[in-house]
């Protein structure tokens, strides 16, 4: 079989600051970004890290600043996939945001050690997973119109349509009914979405996991996990 992808092993809370110091806030350039990624914490990473390359992390990984330049410097590297236990609540918007492929697997972080070699076809299969999926979180979330995001506009068009049709004592007009329409119809969409990805990748992943002795990737709904991550 063949072999590509370097694991490089971190523990639990690995902060921003230590991914990229502070002193790069304003480098842009993803070339010293990525030279510069964990220089003072792990100055190998920087040096010997390769693209295809996989981090494994314990929990929350990447605490500490909101700023993007830790998922970017990370990206900068041409990492494949990260792989933690949990992810700091911010970083793992951030790096959804900018399209950094991440996956919260508590056993496969147990499981994977500094320098484990991970095979191509389980590699990509797990990056095109949380590629494909991060796509349909950025429709989303990230910024569509100006500085509103895409989750936002959502609850605004939400709010606008309860407003309106709270304050309206007669019949609903036709524009309101269009509006729920169009709001049902954006909502079954995206569902249908998640669920094509979902049955194109989580079976033949989980059965990679299962041979491997791992937990099965489970899936959990977006509240719950933000239920479980605001206990933390």
């Amino acid at each position: 079989m063949e072999l590509e992808g370097r694991v490089w092993k971190f523990e639990d809370h690995v902060d921003t600051d230590l991914i990229i110091p502070a002193r790069f806030l304003n480098v842009s350039d993803e070339k010293v970004m990525a030279e510069n990624c964990f220089v003072d914490f792990r100055p190998d990473f920087a040096r010997d890290a390769k693209p295809g390359d996989i981090i494994v992390a314990g929990a929350n990984f990447g605490c500490g600043s909101s700023r993007e330049h830790a998922p970017l410097a990370i990206k900068s590297t041409g990492v494949g996939v990260i792989i933690a236990k949990s992810f700091a609540r911010i970083f793992y918007r951030n790096a959804f945001n900018i399209g950094l492929p991440i996956l919260e697997a508590e056993e496969a972080a147990d499981a994977l050690s500094e320098n484990d070699a991970v095979s191509a076809s389980a590699k990509k299969k797990l990056v095109a997973f949380s590629a494909e999926l991060g796509e349909i979180r950025k429709h989303i979330l990230v910024t569509k119109v100006g500085d509103v995001r895409g989750e936002q506009q959502m609850r605004e068009k939400v709010a606008e349509l309860y407003g309106s049709v709270a304050s309206y004592r007669g019949k609903p007009t036709q524009s309101q009914i269009d509006r729920l329409i169009d709001l049902k119809a954006e909502t079954v969409d995206m569902e249908k979405k998640v669920d094509a990805i979902l049955d194109k990748y989580l079976e033949q992943l989980n059965r990679q996991v299962e041979k491997a002795g791992l937990e099965q990737i489970k899936i959990t709904s977006y509240e719950d996990w933000d239920a479980e991550t605001s206990e933390e």
